[in-house]
């Protein structure tokens, strides 16, 4: 009986581990950006949003972002909330594009900077059709 329970034991305790290490192998992949040109279609069009959300223009980054928007967020009220929430993140004329990277499947990250060297970012999702579908920030460690 003791050699069934240890056995037993043993079995549960491979699938555990085994699937955990697998799992944090698919996880960093996932959360590991890679750098992305500031000519790449996707860079250039994240950028066009998140200009006129450095420079405080609520209407402008809301049309921008509605015509590259899917159908969905564009006509949600989630897209203003998320422009307005950065805007006031970020505070107009703090911070500039410094690089951008693809990463968490297709979106893009924005990264930014302030004259007094602190950074951040802004992430642009994308969905599979590569239409715009939200803004968040990402917590990055480098």
């Amino acid at each position: 009986m003791k050699t069934v329970a240890t056995c037993l034991f043993a079995i549960t305790l491979a699938a555990i581990v085994i699937p955990s290490a697998s799992a944090q192998q698919v996880v960093r992949r996932v959360e590991e950006p890679t750098p992305l040109a500031a000519t790449d279609p996707l860079a250039v069009r994240s950028a066009a949003v998140v200009t006129h959300i450095l420079a405080g223009e609520t209407a402008l980054a809301v049309a921008a972002l509605r015509k590259e928007a899917d159908a969905d967020y564009a006509k949600g009220e989630a897209l203003e909330k998320h422009v307005t929430a950065h805007i006031a993140r970020l505070g107009p004329g703090k911070y500039k594009i410094t690089s951008y990277e693809v990463g968490f499947g297709a979106d893009v990250v924005v990264f930014l900077t302030n004259d007094k060297g602190e950074d951040t970012n802004i992430v642009v999702r994308y969905n599979a059709d590569k239409k715009m579908t939200g803004l968040t920030e990402a917590k990055i460690e480098r």
